[in-house]
């Protein structure tokens, strides 16, 4: 219950990093008519929201680049003051490995990553999406939570690699023996195939009984 409780009291934030003003229209958007539409069916972003997000990214460029880097991210104060900014940014950088040091990500990434924020039942086509594509979007948010935990980028969650998230989202006071406690008997309850790790699915299942819905989506 106690290590439910310190989850809890972050994951909010993790999800509203990118939602926060995001302002009116600054100047005119560079990107054209054609780029918007493409961007529009392989994000599920009306145009109102590609524009809106692309002035965003201009602003987090500060380089001029057409990249943003991790010092960018950082820039954002609801980042920043986040006990997992770091591995909030990993997931974000789509191209890095368990072993890069480098972020450095494009508009496309950038728009791409923060589409798992939009609501499951959100399209821009002829028709909504049926049962499986809501299904899909559902599963991607619990994907982009449990990539948070995913150090080793191996698709499982260890003992060790739980540890250090709750390392980093508890207070001080709380000493390693007892979160050690609280990891052993988390992975216990949630190993299903008794291999000492969480899997994908393992982690989805633990978090059936929440509102993965409201919890993971932004209102860009």
């Amino acid at each position: 219950q106690k290590k439910k409780k310190k989850k809890d009291h972050h994951l909010p934030s993790v999800f509203t990093v990118f939602s926060l003003h995001m302002g009116q229209s600054l100047s005119l958007s560079n990107l054209s008519p054609e780029e918007i539409l493409r961007l529009q069916n392989e994000t599920g972003f009306n145009q109102g929201q590609i524009k809106r997000l692309y002035q965003r990214f201009q602003r987090l460029d500060r380089n001029r680049s057409g990249t943003i880097t991790a010092e960018d991210l950082m820039s954002i104060p609801e980042l920043a003051l986040n006990p997992l900014a770091d591995r909030i940014i990993k997931v974000l950088d789509k191209n890095n490995t368990a072993d890069s040091v480098d972020v450095s990500i494009n508009f496309e990434q950038f728009l791409k990553s923060l589409s798992v924020f939009l609501p499951s039942k959100q399209y821009v086509g002829p028709k909504p999406p049926d049962d499986a594509k809501v299904k899909q979007r559902l599963m991607d948010k619990v994907s982009f939570v449990f990539q948070i935990y995913d150090f080793k980028n191996d698709g499982f969650i260890d003992e060790d690699e739980l540890f250090c998230v709750l390392k980093m989202m508890v207070s001080t006071d709380v000493d390693d023996e007892l979160l050690r406690f609280i990891v052993s008997q988390t992975i216990k309850e949630a190993d299903g195939d008794g291999d000492n790790k969480i899997s994908l699915q393992e982690f989805a299942q633990i978090l059936q009984k929440t509102d993965m819905e409201n919890r993971m989506t932004i209102r860009f």
